[in-house]
């Protein structure tokens, strides 16, 4: 199994230190979210969509890890909480098989 418990770096950096590419993560900067209202509950119109950066790590930057975090909107409400924070990345959680390889037993 590969495990995550939810993870949620805070960081003092719009983008941190340098964007990159990662799969399973999403990263927001709080001045997106400016002007939207509810945040991303408004994604399924468009509002906050726009601001969730799917699949880049904002990478570096970080003033804290903090775990278990679940969902983006718990992380980005950390970082509003956190002083200096200005934006995030979170991981959700994740509990994946992996292969196996062996007899099967009946």
């Amino acid at each position: 199994f590969v495990q995550s418990s939810g993870d949620c770096w805070v960081k003092f950096l719009e983008n941190g230190a340098r964007p990159e590419d990662r799969d399973g993560v999403d990263s927001v900067a709080l001045s997106c979210l400016d002007g939207v209202s509810n945040g991303f509950s408004g994604a399924k119109d468009g509002c906050g969509e726009k601001c969730l950066d799917k699949g880049i790590d904002y990478w570096g930057a970080d003033i804290k890890n903090v775990n278990p975090i679940y969902t983006i909107e718990e992380c980005t409400a950390l970082c509003y909480m956190e002083e200096g924070c200005i934006s995030l990345t979170h991981r959700p959680r994740l509990r994946t098989a992996g292969c196996r390889t062996g007899l099967m037993v009946r």
